[in-house]
């Protein structure tokens, strides 16, 4: 039952992001169905472009649906904090 399902989750990813709908403007994105937003990202950042803007992830607003705004500047990583170090100073 569950490799039945991993291997559902393997295969569909790929074919969701090829029939995936694209709909939004200069400011948001929707794609749909998509697994997560790693498949979406691609066709989301292809869909800002044409704005010169960037995709950022928003959230999974289903089951298979992702939302991205489409962003000025490109989204900074989020900073990495350095682990403890037992003295008290970072």
């Amino acid at each position: 039952m569950i490799a039945t399902m991993i291997v559902c989750l393997v295969f569909a990813a790929p074919l969701a992001a090829q029939d995936a709908h694209v709909v939004g403007d200069e400011t948001h994105v929707v794609v749909e169905p998509a697994a997560n937003d790693s498949v979406a990202r691609p066709l989301a950042e292809q869909h800002c472009k044409k704005y010169g803007r960037f995709a950022y992830f928003r959230h999974m607003d289903a089951p298979l649906r992702v939302v991205f705004d489409c962003v000025v500047e490109k989204p900074k990583p989020h900073p990495v904090t350095r682990p403890y170090s037992g003295r008290g100073i970072y």
